[in-house]
Formats: structure tokens, sequence, C-alpha cells
């Protein structure tokens, strides 16, 4: 298992967790010189800065946020960009837009990311095993990310069971891994595992060895210090 920490672009964060991490995944809000020299993971613009790839009337600012992404792992030479694959909000929204929309793109760094489905009033996109195959199929993109959390609310929206719903995500083979604290059955997500009440041990069981696990829990750094430390112990004994 490899293990890296998120953040929006925190240079504190970024500089503290270095070299204590493996990678480090940033959200592609613009270059800085301090984001040179590190392993870094970027991670494109997403709902909460009003992107959303399934709506056709944001199609301007939606190719803006994938460049600006792009153009960040040109300057960082990172490897991997994380792009979430869109909702459906109004009537000008659809699978199908985000598709034609990624087709525009043809840089294999480009992974989509598991959603929570119905979430917060929204119908998020690839929450389910076929819709995650679909798109990957008719995209050039070259993967996904798998985030627990998201998969974990989507399985609860849909009264299965978590752990099994995670399984048949996991044998797509998903090349990059999110996962943070959650409380259940409020469903809050992307907490400190101090107040979590998921199942870790059994959120991770199944993962493959090489896993690259990046966590999304808060931005401040003693309690990271601290959920680095559970998830490696965890994985540890994951199998015992």
């Amino acid at each position: 298992m490899k293990i890296g920490v998120k953040t929006y672009c925190d240079k504190e964060y970024i500089e503290h967790f270095t070299n204590k991490t493996d990678f480090i995944e940033v959200i592609g809000i613009s270059k800085e010189d301090f984001l040179k020299n590190k392993k870094i993971i970027v991670h494109c613009k997403h709902e909460r800065f009003k992107i959303n790839l399934a709506n056709k009337l944001k199609e301007k600012e939606n190719i803006e946020a994938i460049q600006t992404a792009i153009e960040i792992a040109d300057f960082c030479n990172s490897d991997r960009i994380i792009v979430h694959p869109g909702f459906i909000e109004n009537e000008s929204c659809s699978l199908k837009n985000s598709i034609n929309l990624m087709k525009k793109f043809k840089d294999k760094r480009i992974i989509t990311e598991t959603m929570p489905g119905n979430y917060k009033n929204k119908n998020f996109l690839c929450s389910t095993p076929e819709e995650l195959k679909e798109y990957i199929q008719k995209t050039n993109i070259s993967g996904f990310c798998l985030d627990i959390n998201h998969t974990i609310s989507s399985a609860t929206s849909q009264n299965k069971n978590p752990y099994e719903y995670l399984k048949e995500f996991i044998k797509l083979n998903p090349k990059q891994i999110h996962l943070g604290g959650q409380k259940l059955p409020e469903d809050i997500t992307h907490i400190p595992f101090s107040r979590s009440n998921i199942d870790l041990k059994k959120a991770l069981e199944f993962l493959h060895e090489d896993s690259e696990i990046i966590l999304e829990v808060t931005q401040d750094i003693t309690e990271t210090e601290k959920d680095l430390e559970i998830v490696r112990k965890t994985w540890a004994n994951r199998i015992n």
C-alpha cells in the first residue's frame, strides 16, 4: 500500500506531509511553485466550484476546469488527474453530456471518481458499477478512483450492504482510492476516523496489496497525523 493526503492547495499542509506520505493530492486551482519537486496528484475542480460535467450549459466552465487541471499536472509533472463525472441538476444534464465532454480530452492521466448516487438532493453519476463501466468504455479516460465513502453512501441509499458493494467496484481494478471517516446513518463524510463509525477493517479488507490510498479527512495537521497512523495500523491487520 501507498498512502497520501488531500488538500485544496494549502502550502503548510503540503510541506508538512511531503516526507511523511507517498504523495499529495491537490485541487486544480492554480500553479504554485511549492507544488514542484513533489509527488502530486491533481483533482479537477468539481461541484463545490460550480463545475458539473453533465450540464451542457456549463460546458465552457467545465472545459476550462479540466484544462486548468491538465496545465497544473504538466507543471508538477503529475501522472494522474481525477475528475468528477458530474450530476443531474436540471433538464440540461445527462450522462451522455458528460461522456461527450470527456471524449474531447485525450490525456491518459485522467480518471473518473465513483460518486454517492442520490446525495444531498443531487443525483450523481458513476455511483453504480454498471454506470461506471459504461462511462469508462465510452470515454478516453484510463480508469477510476474508488471513493470508499461515496460508495458506502450509494450502497446505503439503495439498502445494500456497503462492504459487499465495495467488493463489486474493487473487481473493476481502481487506480486510486479515496478514504475518510464517515458517520452513519447521518452519512457525514470526510471526517477524522476518531469520529467515524464505519468498519475500517472491512472497508480495506479486499483492496489490492499495491493500492494507492488518499486520505480525505480534515485540514488539521494533528488530526491527519492520527488518521494516517490509524489507517496504516488497520491496513497491517486487515486480513488477520
